[in-house]
This record gives C-alpha cells, sequence and structure tokens, in this order.
C-alpha cells in the first residue's frame, strides 16, 4: 500500500480565542537598550512622552503578537494600533533604557519616602497621634504561597 503525498496550503500558527493572544506584543525590539510602552494617542500625552525623553519606535518588519497591529500608512514610520474607540490608536514609543531606569528609581523613591511616613521610627509601628494599634510590615519579597489546606 503506497501513501499518496499531496501538497497542502502552508498555514499560519491557528491561535485559538481562549489563548492568551498579548495583542500588543511587537517583537523583535532593542530591549536591551531601550524600554518600550504603548502610548494612546490622546489630548497631548504624545507631546509629553517626547519631552520626557521617548521616540516613536521604528516599524522593523518583524512577526507582531497580533495580526491587527499594523504600520501606519501615512509614512511608515510608526507602529500603531486602533485603541479600538473613539478612533484613537496607541503608538509604541521608546526610551533609552538609562532614562527609564532613572525614571523608575526616582518613583521608588518616592515609594520608600512614602512608606517611611508610615512607620514610627525604630519600631515598625503606624504613625499617629495616641495611636499604637500594632506593627506593619512592609517586604518586597515573594508573595507567599496561600494555604490551600482543608484544615479551618
Amino acid at each position: 500500500m503506497s501513501k499518496e503525498s499531496r501538497d497542502e496550503p502552508v498555514r499560519k500558527p491557528r491561535t485559538p480565542v481562549a489563548s492568551n493572544r498579548a495583542p500588543l506584543v511587537y517583537r523583535g525590539q532593542d530591549t536591551k537598550n531601550f524600554s518600550y510602552r504603548w502610548v494612546l494617542d490622546r489630548d497631548d500625552r504624545i507631546a509629553q512622552f517626547v519631552e520626557a525623553g521617548y521616540e516613536f519606535a521604528k516599524p522593523n518588519g518583524s512577526a507582531v503578537g497580533d495580526p491587527s497591529i499594523k504600520t501606519q500608512e501615512q509614512d511608515g514610520s510608526r507602529v500603531t494600533k486602533s485603541a479600538g474607540f473613539g478612533g484613537l490608536k496607541h503608538i509604541l514609543m521608546r526610551i533609552p533604557i538609562k532614562f527609564y531606569q532613572e525614571d523608575q528609581a526616582a518613583k521608588q523613591r518616592e515609594v520608600d519616602a512614602l512608606e517611611d511616613s508610615m512607620r514610627r521610627p525604630g519600631t515598625g509601628k503606624i504613625v499617629g497621634k495616641d495611636v499604637d494599634y500594632g506593627s506593619i510590615k512592609m517586604d518586597r519579597g515573594a508573595m507567599p504561597a496561600l494555604d490551600q489546606s482543608d484544615d479551618k
């Protein structure tokens, strides 16, 4: 018994509806030197990001996470995706990783200052006049596993 070979058309991989499609993934970016962010083109947000050091990410022709991501037709210099409402769109922007890390460090200093303001110096207890409800513990470690046992 001989098997007949038949030519089957080449198909793109099928993505099940229930899968995690990651519609905003744009592969092939230089993540070693830049941090990327989708920015909603609304009001003056794009101008704010440009002022903060962001630039438009250039299309690279690579595969994207969702086929609905497309390059802007007018000049081909931006990667855009429809926001799905009000005719708005997302624009992929990037910032040098050094600036991104500086921004993240500044935000972390604000969080640290806020957390420090919640503790009474040296005690770890909540600050407040004549208030002693106990202590707080702030830990940036891994989240503890939830107790799944039936012993309650």
